[in-house]
């Protein structure tokens, strides 16, 4: 990796990890969880009273919109993790 990459990288790293010390970071963390709960409970109420099977697209669908979601919410978090193992790293 070049070092204009590295410190690319590390600035994104940089402006990501402050994202999640901002107060309404939290705010969206905590809407993207309850969309995935409202997900999972409309995915669970298919399964236990629909008729017939389930259609896998969907089940596919809402799986990545899921994983989507919790990437999303997460990213700022593992960022931080990131720039502080890099910095180790280098000192």
């Amino acid at each position: 990796m070049s070092e204009q990459s590295r410190r690319d990288l590390a600035v994104r790293q940089g402006e990501l990890a402050a994202l999640a010390q901002h107060p309404g970071y939290e705010v969206l963390r905590l809407a993207a969880e309850d969309r995935v709960e409202k997900i999972e409970r409309i995915a669970l109420a298919q399964l236990l009273h629909g008729e017939g099977a389930v259609d896998g697209g969907k089940v596919f669908y809402m799986r990545g919109y899921i994983h989507g979601l919790r990437w999303f919410a997460g990213e700022p978090g593992s960022a931080q993790s990131s720039l502080e193992q890099s910095l180790k790293q280098e000192a």
